[in-house]
Parts: C-alpha cells; sequence; structure tokens
C-alpha cells in the first residue's frame, strides 16, 4: 500500500500482496480488505 496525501485528499493505492493470506478462489485477501475498510474509515473521521 501506497498513501499519498494532501490537506484536500488521500490516495491510496495497492502496491503488492507480499505477506498476505491470499484466496485462492477469489484471488483477493479478506484481511487486507478489511484492513482497507478501517483505514479508510480512521481517515475519514479523523480528517472532518
Amino acid at each position: 500500500m501506497q498513501l499519498t496525501y494532501t490537506n484536500a485528499q488521500a490516495t491510496i493505492s495497492y502496491v503488492n500482496s507480499e505477506g498476505l493470506d491470499i484466496d485462492r478462489s477469489t484471488g483477493r485477501s479478506d484481511d487486507y480488505e478489511k484492513w482497507m475498510r478501517n483505514l479508510v474509515e480512521s481517515i475519514r473521521n479523523n480528517t472532518q
């Protein structure tokens, strides 16, 4: 993950999945998606 930000906006970009438990059927990590939702929510709550 790469996080870039300004006073007006934050952008989260995917970098790689190294070290994550990837579900072979979906190609995604449930833990990563939960973590990202929590991160976005935290950024929103702390920048209002």
